[in-house]
C-alpha cells in the first residue's frame, strides 16, 4: 500500500466556506483522491485550518507549517508522496508577504519534509513532493499576491526535484 500525506490548510481540512464546519470526507477533496485511486492507498490528511508557510497567527498555537511538517512526516511513516498545499493564509496582509517570500516559505517547508522523510530507516519508494500554489487567496490583497506565485513554485520544484 502506498501513503499519500497531504499536508495543508483549510483547503485540504475541508472547511466549510460559510463557515459551518468542515466537509464529509466523500465531499473533501482529498476523499475524492481516496475514492479514485482506491484501497491500494492510504490518503493521509493533515489540514489545518490558519496554517501558513512559517508565518506565526498572533492568535492561534501551531499554525507554522515548517514547524509541524517534521513531526506529521515522521508520525506517518512510510510515506510515498507528500502533497503540500499552503500559501493561501500566507496571503493575509498582517504577513506582508510577496510572492517570493511565500514560495520561499514553500521551500523551506518542503525540504524540511525531505529531510525528515529521508530518515526512514526501511526500504521505501522514491518521496515526491507536490507543491500547489492557491491560485486566487480569499484574504484582502492576496489574489494580487496569489496571482503571481506560480513561477516561483516552478522554479522551486524544479530546483528540489519536486513533481
Amino acid at each position: 500500500m502506498k501513503n499519500i500525506l497531504f499536508f495543508g490548510d483549510s483547503n485540504t481540512y475541508g472547511y466549510k466556506p460559510d463557515k459551518s464546519g468542515r466537509y464529509d470526507y466523500d465531499v473533501r477533496w482529498t476523499g475524492r483522491i481516496a475514492n479514485l485511486l482506491g484501497n491500494e492507498y492510504n490518503i493521509i490528511e493533515e489540514g489545518l485550518c490558519g496554517r501558513t508557510t512559517i508565518f506565526p497567527d498572533a492568535v492561534r498555537d501551531a499554525r507554522k507549517g515548517i514547524d509541524l511538517i517534521g513531526v506529521v512526516v515522521e508520525s506517518h511513516k512510510p510515506v510515498d508522496v507528500i502533497a503540500i498545499m499552503l500559501g493561501t493564509n500566507d496571503c493575509k496582509t498582517e504577513f506582508h508577504a510577496d510572492a517570493k517570500t511565500i514560495a520561499k516559505g514553500m521551500e523551506a517547508v518542503a525540504r524540511k519534509a525531505n529531510k525528515t522523510a529521508g530518515e526512514q530507516r526501511f526500504p521505501q519508494s522514491a518521496v515526491r513532493y507536490v507543491i500547489t500554489g492557491q491560485q486566487r487567496a480569499q484574504h484582502k490583497g492576496g489574489s494580487s499576491v496569489s496571482a503571481v506565485i506560480q513561477p516561483y513554485l516552478l522554479l522551486i520544484q524544479s530546483q528540489a526535484a519536486c513533481i
